[in-house]
């Protein structure tokens, strides 16, 4: 079975450890960029050591630098930012920061030369012709957005739904656990059980492979030997330990590139495109129950990740302290029936190891409003 992205494509080159943003300029000297369009987290942005990193780095070459917004990459802002990408002449865009940052990054290479809105590059969309522009990311949080041919958009309507082409694989991808650090610790927490949810969705879903078993297999044994380095009370990290969780985090991403997701991202996608929730934190609230949900459908797929498994995301979760309920993370109760109708729709869900009903999803918000 083919995955939600119709097969996914390694990066075509993966730059691993501290400090390997140095090397940006080799990577746009391989593209021949001549003007570089950056999106950016607006918190890396108030970091002017980065800002002249970029500068010294591309010279001439920096056509423009943006700032995402913070809850997601909504249609409007994607096409504001590819109608400037365009206008400035932009050939490459570079991504730096979180998963909206290298959402964005990729909505705008598909449009940019296309010249069609990202609702047409929607799954189950007629398919558009088009070669997307580069794409060059350096993600410092674990959504692992850096390694997938697709992204997710809040759409005008409501809600958030998938976007793909099959060229539109980051060209390069610099996994550098400095950057990393710099991120701050209740932020990475949340997006490091986002990487756990890839991991066991990717277990369970309808498209696993033996390929893709090894990457979340792997990724998903680190995240749980290393997170709990991210408590608050925790000791200041190594630089080493941020390494290593960025390279498990873009391990769950190409697990999940091959075998899909499930039901318990696809809620996510609706708690952060209707209500503006973070996508680390909707899964940190939602990632326990739809493993609960999934272990009654596809437990011998779920045991591959080691034995009482729900008490052990238990365990994760109060070391990290990270938000338990929905009615935490500010969602209005009585909004199960519009999540469901999300839900059923969003292309993701498709990937659950057993067929999702409305009362399937509504019954896994109750248990952890």
């Amino acid at each position: 079975m083919t995955s939600f992205l119709d097969g996914n494509r390694l990066p075509a080159g993966i730059f691993s450890g501290p400090g390997c943003r140095h090397r940006l300029g080799e990577a746009l000297a391989a593209l021949a960029t001549q003007k570089l369009y950056v999106i950016a987290s607006a918190s890396l942005l108030r970091q002017s050591e980065l800002r002249n990193e970029l500068m010294a780095v591309a010279g001439g070459r920096l056509a423009a630098v943006v700032q995402t917004a913070a809850a997601g990459a909504s249609e409007a802002a994607i096409a504001r930012a590819a109608e400037h990408a365009a206008a400035l002449g932009a050939d490459t865009i570079l991504s730096i920061g979180g998963g909206v940052a290298h959402d964005m990054a990729k909505a705008v290479a598909l449009c940019v030369p296309s010249g069609h809105p990202i609702a047409d590059f929607l799954f189950g969309a007629t398919p558009v012709p088009a070669t997307p522009l580069p794409v060059i990311a350096i993600p410092t949080t674990f959504s692992a957005a850096e390694m997938v041919a697709g992204g997710a958009v809040v759409l005008a309507a409501g809600g958030k739904s998938i976007f793909g082409h099959p060229q539109l694989q980051p060209r390069q991808v610099f996994l550098d656990g400095e950057l990393a650090a710099t991120t701050p610790r209740k932020l990475l927490a949340a997006s490091g059980l986002n990487a756990v949810h890839h991991c066991l969705e990717a277990l369970a879903a309808r498209g696993h492979q033996a390929m893709s078993d090894a990457w979340a297999l792997f990724a998903f044994d680190r995240l749980m030997r290393l997170l709990p380095s991210l408590a608050p009370s925790a000791p200041p990290a190594a630089v080493e330990t941020y390494q290593d969780l960025l390279e498990a985090s873009a391990m769950s991403g190409l697990a999940y590139g091959i075998s899909g997701l499930g039901v318990g991202h696809a809620i996510c996608h609706s708690l952060a495109g209707r209500w503006d929730i973070s996508h680390g934190n909707a899964n940190a609230v939602i990632l326990r129950h739809s493993v609960a949900f999934n272990l009654n459908h596809a437990p011998e797929r779920l045991a591959l990740a080691g034995a009482d498994l729900l008490l052990r995301l238990d365990a994760l979760c109060g070391t990290l302290q990270t938000p338990r309920r929905l009615r935490d993370i500010g969602l209005p109760e009585e909004n199960f029936e519009l999540i469901a109708t999300d839900v059923l729709a969003d292309p993701v869900t498709t990937g659950n190891p057993t067929t999702i009903t409305r009362d399937d999803v509504i019954s896994i918000l109750a248990s952890c409003w």
